[in-house]
Order: structure tokens, then C-alpha cells, then sequence
């Protein structure tokens, strides 16, 4: 089991192998990754995509805005897309690790890895409000 006194990536890979420790490396930042797309998703607006409109007529706001629309669908689409490729990855990987590792190091590293990737999403959260906050200042 994975104590205190030693760094995980060091125990795991004395104990079940250099291949192991790689696989938890990768899920790990799989985790990472997952909350950084999850981020970037719930902070797309159409803000995002907002041009400058130098034409003033109403026909050209229509074309301009069925564009920002459609890019903003795209956006969206190829977000969810990369989410759920990360996810099948990520639970094949979930299934791997947990058939390999003892049940006290598995949940080890379960816990260490989704703290890692909750952390990292919560600092991102903060950038993405602050990012928003100043646009809706200079936007004013």
C-alpha cells in the first residue's frame, strides 16, 4: 500500500513495474485533461466568437450573427467530441489500472488523481470568471 513516506510514482514502480507507473501517469493526466475540457466548455459563449461589425445594416447583423452562431455550434460539437474521446480513453484505462493494482493502491491513486484533476479545475474556473469579468468590463 502506498504509504505517506513514499512518492507513489517511485512505489508503483518498484512494485508492479515501469509499465504501471506509465499507465498511471497517463490516466492521471487524462483527468487533468477531462477537467480542462470540461472548463473550456462551460465557459463558451457567443462573447467567444463576437466579430467587429463594421457594416451597420440589418442584413449584414443577420449574416454576422448566423455566423457567430455557427461557429459557436462548432465549437460546442468539437469540444464534446474531444470530451467523449478523452472519457473512453479515460475508462479503459480506469478498467486496466483497477484489474492490475491491489484494491488499497487503486483507491490511491483514485483518490490522488481526482484531487489533482479537481484542483485543476477549480484554478481554471477562477481564470475563466476572470477572463469573462474583464470582457464584461471593457464591453461596457
Amino acid at each position: 500500500m502506498i504509504s505517506g513516506r513514499e512518492r507513489p510514482r517511485y512505489y508503483l514502480t518498484n512494485l508492479y513495474g515501469e509499465e504501471v507507473s506509465t499507465l498511471v501517469r497517463r490516466f492521471s493526466d487524462l483527468r487533468k485533461k477531462k477537467a480542462q475540457l470540461l472548463t473550456n466548455l462551460a465557459f463558451v459563449t457567443s462573447k467567444y466568437f463576437r466579430s467587429k461589425r463594421n457594416i451597420g445594416a440589418a442584413k449584414a447583423a443577420r449574416i454576422y450573427k448566423r455566423a457567430e452562431e455557427a461557429l459557436l455550434r462548432e465549437q460546442i460539437q468539437s469540444s464534446r467530441q474531444r470530451l467523449n474521446e478523452n472519457a473512453s480513453t479515460l475508462y479503459r484505462l480506469h478498467l486496466r489500472l483497477a484489474a492490475t493494482l491491489s484494491y488499497h493502491d487503486w483507491q490511491k491513486v483514485d483518490t490522488i488523481t481526482e484531487n489533482t484533476a479537481e484542483s485543476l479545475k477549480k484554478h481554471l474556473v477562477g481564470k475563466q470568471t476572470t477572463k469573462f469579468q474583464r470582457i464584461d468590463n471593457n464591453t461596457k
